[in-house]
This record gives C-alpha cells, structure tokens and sequence, in this order.
C-alpha cells in the first residue's frame, strides 16, 4: 500500500468518525470469501498451468449525511499462487476497491471525489461506449473491478442525468502509447421509467492514451417481459500514439467504430435469457493475434490491474448466449449462470457456467468451470483451455 494511498484511508477515516454523531445513517457489512482456481492456458502461454489460492476479507462502510456520503470498501487478502509462469498476477495483499466522498451542492448537484467504479448501458459482454470500465462485471459473478481515482460532477434536471467526470485511466506503460493528460468524459442519460419509453445515454470521452470517441446506448422493454437493446462507440482510432512508434491497426487514425446488440427476456422468478451480437471494428490482424503478448485478453480477476490500452475483444464478430436462474428448479438455495460466447470468424467457442448453493442464510458456495473448444487458430482457444474455481462465502 503506498503512503499516499495509506494517507487518504487516514483522512477519510477521521472523518468518518468526526461525521459518524452527525450522519442520518450508518451502514456496515462484511464479507469473507475463500477461493481456490486452477488454470489451463492455451498455446498463447504454451499450456502452462496455474493455481491460486485466496482467502479474502471484505467490509464494505457507508456513512450517510444530510447532504454527503461517505464509502469505504478495503479488502484484505491471504494468498498463493502455484505457477512457474513469469509475471503471474495475483491479488494484491490489500487494496481499496472504493474510497469516495460525496456532497450535494445543491438539490440537483453531487460532487464526488476519491476512488469510485462506474458502470453503464445494456452490454451483456463488455460495455462499448465505457471506455473507462470497459469490463462491466458481467464476465464472471464472482469478479469485483476495482475503481479508479477521479472527480465527478453530476447533475439531474429534467428528467435526465448530465455527468462530467476527469480520471485517472489507469493505462499500462505500453511503448509507443502516449499516456499524457487526464481521462475526461461528458454523460447524458435518460431511464426508462415505463414499457413504452425509451432508456438512453450518449458519452463523448477521450484522453490519457485513449483516443477521444463518442458513444451512446438506447434500450426498450418490449411487453411485460422483453427488452431491446442496442450499445455502440466510435472513433479515429484507439489508443494515442507517441511519434512513429509501431502501432496496432486499431491505433491508426481512421474511422473505427464497434456495436452490441442484445434481446433479453425476463422469467417470472428474476432469472434471464439473453443474447447478444457484437461488431468490434478494432480487431486485431491475424498477424497481431499471432504475438500472446498482444493477443491475450485483459487479465480480470478479484482485484483490477493495469489494463493496456487496447480494445478488450480480438476478433470482429461475436455471438453471446447468457442465462441466469436464480432459483433453480424453483429452488430458491440454488443458482446458476450460464454463458456461451463464439467467436464467428475463426468458429472459436468458450462456455461457462457456475453453479451455486446457499447452504444457510448466510453461506453460499460456488462452484464454477470454463472451457473452450472449436477452431484451434481462435483467441479463445488459444488463450485458454480449461478452468475451474471453488468458492465460499460467509456475509458477516
């Protein structure tokens, strides 16, 4: 932990505590989660293997004000990793997945400031018009992103949601890859607030290696049960080149834009069916998915890291199919989460599935596997070959 990081956990604590005789309501909870994951990569990484093994603590702190908010969300962790891969990464001991405070200028005006996770739009995948967070949690249930450090400004009138926000995009050092300046996005959205309304946002982002793009979604619930929805972003390029570095097609200055498209439908018990197509026009060429170190995926898992600042899919064309039952067979102890993703121009495949059991009200266990399977030229295939984790949690 860095002293500067150890410094703002100080300062907000105290003042915490200070608040805590004034705040209209005060909220704790905690979480422990112990984990154990074995991995088989594929020819990017030569088939090697890995375990890792976690034993985590979560406590997740809100304090609320007439008019500020306080959120505290460490985490502390116990664990191994059994691998001969160089560089494997693993969670850190303990991190701040957010750390914000929030105050309302006036009736329709919250400023926030510190470490803060955001998410928006109808991708089932990932998000296209969120650059920022890219990975929207869907990937895995048992995933936590990590946010970042910025300040945010929103304001509600009308109807609508204006958010103006500057970040730190947290962007890997990548030769080549201009990182200067700040992260700065523009939001408007509007919700749907009935079954013959329109949901919809437009973003307009750009900067600290990320090329500045517009972006936007538009959702409808079609009926009591289905909803359409549409995600897209464009730009001249991806990321911000230094000089006459090398650069990846999708850096180069032309018109590129990417698309998901997704029908949901709701069952009676809160479970999901859903699918979803995706047009990525910033794939990688079939000579850049031939280098792993440019063609395996973002590594996600308990704690965010460093991301390159690359497009998070590999290929131009995916279909998505999801499903999540909630109460299984009607039982409500247990879940499951099922995801089957293609890749359609090289016929990759990666299904995924977890499986879990609430023991009692308060323990749950997990039990979840992925494979893939298809063309053996696909980045799915190629990036990974099979894997599995066990999980159990405790809320406290």
């Amino acid at each position: 932990m860095s002293p500067a990081f150890a410094r703002l956990v100080v300062a907000i604590l105290v003042c915490a505590s200070g608040a805590h005789a004034r705040a209209q309501e005060t909220s704790l909870s905690g979480l422990l989660q112990a984990s154990a994951s074995h991995q088989r990569f594929g020819p990017y990484l030569l088939g090697e293997e890995a375990g890792l093994y976690v034993a985590e603590a979560r406590i997740d702190a809100k304090v609320t004000g007439n008019a500020w908010e306080l959120v505290l969300r460490p985490r502390l962790r116990a664990r191994h990793a059994d691998t001969d891969i160089p560089g494997f990464l693993i969670p850190k001991q303990a991190s701040m997945t957010e750390g914000y405070a929030s105050v309302d200028a006036s009736s329709s005006v919250r400023l926030t400031g510190g470490k803060r996770y955001l998410a928006w739009g109808p991708g089932l995948l990932y998000s296209p018009s969120n650059r920022l967070f890219p990975d929207n949690g869907s990937s895995s249930p048992r995933q936590e992103i990590d946010g970042k450090w910025m300040a945010l400004a929103a304001i509600t009138a009308g109807g609508l949601q204006l958010t103006a926000l500057a970040a730190d995009p947290y962007l890997q050092e990548t030769p080549g890859l201009d990182r200067g300046g700040a992260f700065l996005l523009a939001r408007a959205e509007r919700v749907a607030t009935g079954g013959r309304e329109w949901g919809w946002g437009v973003v307009a982002a750009g900067g600290g290696g990320l090329r500045p793009y517009i972006g936007g979604h538009l959702q409808r619930l079609l009926g009591e049960a289905v909803t359409v929805a549409v995600e897209a972003s464009a730009s001249n390029g991806y990321a911000t080149v230094a000089g006459d570095a090398p650069s990846l097609r999708q850096n180069r200055r032309h018109a590129m834009a990417d698309a998901a498209v997704s029908m949901r439908y709701g069952l009676a018990d809160g479970g999901e069916l859903a699918i979803e197509y995706v047009y990525n026009g910033y794939y990688l060429t079939a000579a850049e998915r031939l280098v792993p170190a440019i063609a395996l995926p973002s590594v996600a898992g308990t704690t965010q890291t460093r991301y390159p600042a690359r497009h998070p899919l590999a290929e131009p064309r995916y279909l998505n199919l999801q499903a999540n039952f909630p109460k299984l067979l009607g039982r409500s102890r247990w879940t499951l989460f099922v995801r089957h993703l293609e890749a359609l121009d090289t016929s990759g495949r990666l299904t995924f599935a977890e499986l879990g059991y609430n023991a009692t009200d308060r323990l749950s266990i997990y039990v979840g596997a992925t494979v893939t399977h298809g063309s053996a030229s696909s980045s799915l295939t190629r990036s990974l070959d099979r894997a599995a984790y066990l999980t159990f949690e405790l809320n406290c």
